[in-house]
């Protein structure tokens, strides 16, 4: 979005994608329409390939390039459905693709999320455009104190930024503002790395497993502005369910099997010393006349 007008810009698939699977829709989202779809990533190779647009006139830069001074807003919806403690999953990021030619050091710009204790923290990540041998100063990461649990349901998120001012990143999940915290090469007032390279939609770093979005995504938006807390707070609109109660739910004894045993599997658990979290679903249920515990798996 560029002074208020929307531009659309093709894509090209890649791997593991699917389109038009159900996004969030009007029963639970009201600012969605019955037939909402969505794109399903797999977590393994798939991905979303969007070449730079070209700069208009004799400028360079394309309006997806961002240089110290200019602000970005980047938002989605998102539905993630796994991910594992200290895995960086993309969301939406220009550059570090990996591709001919790119430099790997590239990051522009990344919304992605962060695997912290069987939950995902919102991040935003950029390379500055220091020209001294890469290291891990040159990393700029921020990641949200709050928390989105993998097999909940849709969660809007987003991420307004100013390079050259490292103290005005703000995060937002489902329309609240979140803290959080700089590391690797900390806040910096420094500008970003720019280049030509592609944005991708659902993974980086050449299509790696561990950099790929595991879930849906849905509505992603680049601004060449900050979007206020009121706009972003108007993008999140829920009815509330038995999971927004924050307690572990209830197993229907009446659903439950005569003589047997109802076994399911859950992952994503929060390390937290507490059982009042959101359940995820299942990835596993099947019944057996008899159960036991021989041992406990580490995992």
């Amino acid at each position: 979005v560029v002074n208020g007008k929307a531009q659309t810009l093709d894509g090209e698939l890649v791997g593991e994608v699917r389109l038009n699977v159900p996004g969030p829709r009007e029963d639970v989202y009201p600012d969605f329409d019955k037939q909402n779809s969505a794109a399903l990533f797999q977590g393994r190779t798939g991905y979303i390939r969007i070449a730079d647009p070209k700069g208009e006139g004799d400028a360079k830069d394309s309006v997806l390039d961002f240089r110290k001074g200019d602000s970005i807003t980047i938002e989605a919806w998102v539905s993630a459905h796994g991910i594992n403690d200290n895995q960086q999953i993309y969301i939406i990021g220009k550059g570090r693709t990996g591709g001919s030619g790119a430099m790997a050091v590239n990051q522009n710009w990344a919304l992605r999320l962060r695997g912290v204790g069987g939950a995902a923290g919102v991040s935003f990540l950029f390379r500055g455009d220091g020209k001294q041998a890469d290291s891990e100063a040159n990393w700029h990461r921020w990641t949200s104190e709050a928390k989105i649990y993998p097999g909940r349901g849709w969660h809007h998120v987003a991420v307004t930024y100013t390079f050259g001012k490292g103290d005005s990143v703000r995060g937002y999940i489902d329309g609240k503002p979140v803290t959080g915290t700089w590391d690797m090469g900390g806040k910096t007032d420094a500008g970003p790395v720019v280049d030509d390279d592609e944005i991708w939609i659902g993974s980086s770093l050449g299509g790696s497993p561990n950099s790929t979005f595991l879930g849906s995504i849905d509505e992603v938006a680049v601004y060449r502005t900050v979007l206020s807390p009121k706009r972003i707070a108007e993008r999140f609109e829920k009815i509330p369910g038995e999971e927004d109660k924050g307690n572990t739910p209830l197993v229907d004894a009446a659903s439950l099997p005569d003589g047997k045993v109802r076994v399911e599997i859950v992952e994503g658990i929060p390390s937290d010393r507490s059982w009042v979290f959101p359940m995820p679903r299942e990835t596993e249920q099947f019944e057996l006349p008899s159960f036991a515990f021989a041992g406990m798996p580490s995992k």
